[in-house]
């Protein structure tokens, strides 16, 4: 938004360009070290800790990066002091977690600390308090359905009169034939329905969770490798009491909930504030997304076979889930009652520190640390650059407050684009020419 502003003030920032050489230089000498190794590089993603922490219980820690990605530390400086500090607490939580259970023994349990499970529970809550939230809300847009009425008139106080609004009952429609479709391309499929709905239950609250998050205070990942419908089926249920052919279509789902670091609903909602933003009609701007989804679709098709004929294709991730399909299948078993109580405690966590943030002023931490953080692999990366530029904001708000965040903003930003110009810069090196690059990420 800031580099459409038609000032183009950011441009001619000097604190914006200092940023950008900064992330761009790292990006540009390491990307030459990659090609030259006897031209020094940056270590940016090559320090972690573990290594040093070889006794017990510290051992259990497992793997600790201290990376300092300037994008990281550009978006990590974009969001709220109280998001930023809760995730890289909560990081340390799920570390602690592991060191404490190693001290008391609890390794034992298949599974301890449930990382996964605790997260399940975390990001169910957030769903259900945004549900719970917004209950007026849409009590009154299904009151507006089936009365029938011509127009939307929903809560015009907060819409601008003068603009086209989209009609809710074509968007609940199309809702329904949606989720009729997933049902019948489920049961042709040999999933059981009472299975499919419960499925696709879960799988929407989590959707839910992701984007109430993500629109709340705009966290740099929602990865959640960990968390999935599945996952709750498995454990609450126990493989034994699901038909195998349902337990097949899960895996083929894994397709699609594997993770969500590219799950549609935020980007999807993002693109509607921007076009409400640009004062954009939001008809066409709806038509421009689903014509994308179907060339999306049939481009994607077109270039994996494309690159799976002339490069080859890697089934490390696709065998991931049947892998899991043929331990359900050879090793039934029952309810896992660990895995409940722990998405039980997730669950009631959740609910301690949002109703805690609610009552006191005082209470630093904001609930979604502590479900983003679950994901300890993804979010591993990225929680030493959460730190630094949490602890740089903290410095600029108290040394010169909020003129002088305004004024070290740019330089932020420019991180950001520099790393993404010239690290997406290496990435049309290898795609023409096919070789090794630098990676600015991983």
């Amino acid at each position: 938004m800031e580099i459409t502003r038609p000032d183009g003030w950011l441009f001619r920032s000097k604190m914006m360009w200092l940023g950008f050489a900064i992330a761009g230089g790292i990006d540009l000498i390491n990307g030459t070290h990659v090609f030259f190794p006897i031209f020094p590089e940056i270590p940016v993603h090559q320090a972690e800790i573990s290594r040093y922490f070889t006794e017990k219980p510290w051992n259990a820690m497992g793997w600790t990066p201290l990376y300092i990605l300037p994008f990281g530390v550009g978006l990590g400086f974009l969001i709220p002091l109280e998001m930023s500090f809760s995730l890289w607490v909560f990081y340390l939580f799920w570390k602690g977690e592991r060191i404490l259970g190693k001290a008391m023994g609890l390794q034992n349990f298949p599974g301890f600390p449930y990382d996964g499970p605790q997260g399940l529970g975390a990001y169910l809550a957030i769903a259900c308090f945004a549900l719970y939230s917004g209950r007026r809300h849409f009590y009154t847009i299904l009151k507006n359905i089936f009365q029938f009425n011509r127009r939307s008139d929903i809560l015009s106080c907060q819409f601008d009169k003068s603009r086209e609004r989209t009609e809710y009952r074509w968007t609940v429609l199309g809702l329904v034939v949606g989720l009729c479709l997933l049902g019948v391309f489920s049961y042709k499929g040999g999933m059981a329905l009472w299975t499919a709905g419960l499925y696709f239950l879960i799988y929407y609250l989590l959707a839910i969770g992701i984007t109430r998050i993500r629109a709340e205070v705009g966290p740099p990942t929602h990865e959640m490798f960990v968390i999935h419908p599945r996952q709750f089926l498995i454990s609450v249920l126990g493989t034994r009491h699901i038909s195998p052919p349902s337990l097949t279509m899960m895996s083929l789902y894994y397709t699609f909930n594997r993770g969500y670091r590219a799950y549609p609903m935020p980007h999807t909602l993002e693109g509607f504030k921007l076009s409400d933003t640009a004062k954009m009609r939001s008809g066409p701007f709806v038509l421009a997304m689903m014509l994308a989804v179907v060339a999306g679709i049939f481009a994607s098709f077109w270039a994996y076979l494309v690159v799976s004929y002339k490069i080859g294709a890697n089934p490390g991730l696709g065998s991931g889930g049947y892998n899991l399909l043929r331990t359900w299948l050879y090793f039934p078993k029952e309810t896992d009652f660990p895995s409940v109580i722990f998405i039980c405690l997730g669950f009631l966590f959740m609910g301690f520190i949002r109703w805690m943030r609610t009552r006191f002023v005082f209470w630093p931490f904001h609930p979604a640390g502590y479900a983003i953080a679950s994901s300890i692999w993804t979010f591993g990366w990225l929680w030493f650059s959460i730190f630094v530029s949490w602890a740089i904001k903290v410095i600029l708000l108290r040394i010169g407050g909020i003129r002088l965040y305004h004024k070290m903003l740019p330089f932020f930003l420019g991180l950001l684009l520099g790393e993404f110009i010239i690290g997406g810069a290496w990435v049309l090196v290898r795609l023409f020419w096919n070789i090794m690059v630098y990676s600015f990420y991983r």
